[in-house]
């Protein structure tokens, strides 16, 4: 790929929420950031295989998508072009080993994230010759015509994510064929009637800790896996007008089923101010409450939310979705459950959503909770730095089960990654900082590329 500069790319309306000792706290921590993962991707991965993960999540696509962002605000010309020969090193190998190795589709970890990725930066920080991921689509439209594309519905590993892809290639014709598809799918596989619309989940497909809970399936209230994360691309479908009476119809019905099923909010006691649980049982009754974050929790589904209304032009459920968001920053930090600092469940996660929820409504409120969390994410690598256990990565270990055994004990463990490491928590705080919008947040639903 080429990295001459391209024609800029036109920021929003977004402005750095960190200054004075903050701000020199940050670009401390984004300097080891970069130094540290620069070397740790520059290690043989997958013992004597020498393989390394591609995609989005954990691999060479999430590190790189951090590297280029970084390239791109980046003032030093000598700085900036070394940063996006980083992001070209990794971006290549990534795309190398799609050709030589057997990777699944999904965009978290499979060949749609790497291809999403490409696709994100090709006018922002190459240029590419014409359309480098037609052949991408083309599988895609494949694996979606099959069986296999009916399993799962979320973001993360099913058509939810495909949908993201397809939205961030914008009017190709191929990519409308996809979103076309997905938006059937999801309506195929759609759980539809007076009440609304939601997926189901059967037990077969979930994590042994949620079948313990809800033995007979249920329906998954995060973002991450479940119906909020869905809203974002039913509305980006609809406002480009692919399937658009379907899209609106299973938006509407999923809006309905959300805010009809919240928890009793107002109620005092420990988990005052949470609107959603973890999951619906079956018959349509709420579990217990959730956490405070992207993946599950009100953060993820109010800016989920907001990301839809805002799309469609529904003032009424962009009122509802601030109005979450404001009861979620009120909510005390010792019952938030964050432990770490990363974006699917950690607090620099916490500070993007608040960030990108003041950039759209402008309530002090919603600013002050992003530079609460920035803080909270800063604050927890001095702990780290200054102690005797596991630093991560420039001081930002992952609070999580060892990769590849979900089922093990959670603890301090090293993690590059975009999702849950270090490359997502150096592009969050590097929103913090600078007047670049952050447009790579649309992979994780809080804002959708223009059709």
């Amino acid at each position: 790929m080429s990295t001459e500069p391209s024609a800029p790319h036109p920021d929003s309306a977004w402005s750095p929420l960190l200054t004075g000792e903050d701000a020199d706290r940050a670009r401390e921590a984004l300097a080891q950031v970069a130094g540290e993962l620069s070397e740790w991707t520059s290690r043989p991965q997958g013992g004597t295989t020498g393989i390394r993960a591609p995609s989005l999540a954990g691999g060479d696509a999430g590190v790189g998508l951090f590297y280029a962002y970084l390239a791109l605000a980046t003032e030093d010309e000598t700085e900036a072009d070394r940063w996006a020969d980083e992001a070209v090193r990794l971006l290549d190998r990534a795309a190398e080993a799609l050709s030589t190795t057997v990777t699944p589709p999904e965009l978290y970890s499979g060949f749609s994230g790497v291809a999403w990725t490409l696709e994100h930066l090709d006018g922002r920080l190459f240029e590419n010759e014409g359309d480098g991921q037609e052949a991408i689509d083309e599988v895609l439209l494949d694996y979606l015509d099959s069986e296999a594309a009916s399993g799962e519905f979320d973001i993360i590993q099913g058509l939810t994510g495909f949908g993201v892809y397809a939205l961030e290639r914008g009017s190709r014709p191929s990519a409308r064929r996809c979103l076309e598809k997905v938006i059937r799918r999801l309506g195929a596989t759609a759980t539809c009637d007076a009440d609304g619309v939601r997926w189901f989940s059967a037990p077969e497909r979930m994590p042994e800790h949620q079948r313990v809970q809800n033995p007979d399936g249920h329906f998954n209230a995060g973002t991450a896996h479940g119906l909020p994360g869905v809203l974002p691309v039913l509305a980006g479908a609809a406002a480009a007008g692919v399937a658009e009476s379907e899209a609106r119809e299973l938006l509407e019905g999923g809006v309905a089923w959300m805010l009809s099923r919240r928890l009793p909010f107002d109620q005092p006691g420990e988990d005052h101010g949470c609107h959603l649980p973890y999951s619906w049982k079956p018959d349509g009754e709420p579990g217990g409450p959730a956490r405070h974050a992207w993946c599950y929790g009100d953060p993820g589904a109010g800016a989920a939310l907001l990301c839809a209304a805002r799309r469609v032009g529904r003032a009424d459920w962009a009122d509802e979705a601030v109005r979450m968001l404001l009861d979620a920053a009120a909510r005390p930090v010792d019952r938030s459950g964050i432990q770490d600092g990363g974006l699917c469940h950690g607090a620099a996660g916490l500070g993007l959503i608040f960030h990108r929820a003041y950039a759209v409504r402008g309530n002090d409120r919603l600013a002050e909770a992003a530079r609460f969390w920035y803080r909270w994410t800063l604050d927890l690598r001095d702990r780290i730095l200054s102690g005797d256990g596991e630093t991560g990565i420039a001081g930002f270990p992952a609070w999580a089960s060892e990769t590849g055994n979900p089922g093990s004990e959670l603890d301090w463990r090293k993690d590059a990654g975009f999702l849950t490491g270090s490359a997502g928590i150096g592009l969050a705080l590097l929103s913090a900082l600078t007047g670049h919008e952050p447009a790579w947040d649309r992979v994780l639903g809080l804002s959708i590329a223009s059709s």
